[in-house]
């Protein structure tokens, strides 16, 4: 009696699968296309005035790095080109390298810095990009980890 019982439930899943199935193809094949919260952010970030010319010359950024550049502020983890539309070139470029790794594996594993100096003076601007993908990787995969922008104060007489 207790066979019979296991078989019906188990001829009545197989039944629920089969009927199902025709379902499940249907959800599988019609996916719509999950939007990024890049995308979303998009749509959702209106852009300024400055910022719609920033997006009219580079149709793929997004809207807040366009209103970002369009002001001249910075952003961690904005590309070389996004800094320099930003702040102009750099006066001096400083490379630096950290290898922690030894022989062919700190080709791998070590990373490059670069910081770019804006102006001259005590307080100068500066953007540090890193390159965490290795010494054989691309210029345009380093991103912006550090920036300092000038300070000056006035003192009241």
């Amino acid at each position: 009696m207790k066979g019979s019982w296991t078989s019906r439930v188990a001829a009545v899943l197989f039944f629920i699968a089969i009927l199902s199935s025709p379902y499940w193809l249907y959800r599988y094949f019609n996916k719509k296309p999950v939007q990024t919260i890049k995308q979303v952010s998009s749509q959702v970030i209106l852009l300024t005035p400055a910022g719609a010319a920033v997006h009219d010359a580079y149709p793929t950024w997004d809207n807040i790095v366009c209103n970002s550049v369009g002001e001249k502020r910075l952003r961690i983890g904005m590309r070389k080109e996004m800094v320099e539309a930003a702040w102009g070139r750099p006066r001096t470029i400083v490379w630096r390298s950290d290898a922690r790794a030894e022989g062919v594996a700190s080709e791998i594993l070590s990373t490059k810095e670069e910081e770019w100096i804006m102006d001259d003076g005590p307080n100068p601007r500066r953007a540090i990009f890193r390159n965490f993908m290795g010494h054989n990787a691309p210029d345009n995969t380093a991103k912006l980890i550090y920036f300092q922008d000038s300070i000056s104060f006035r003192v009241p007489r």
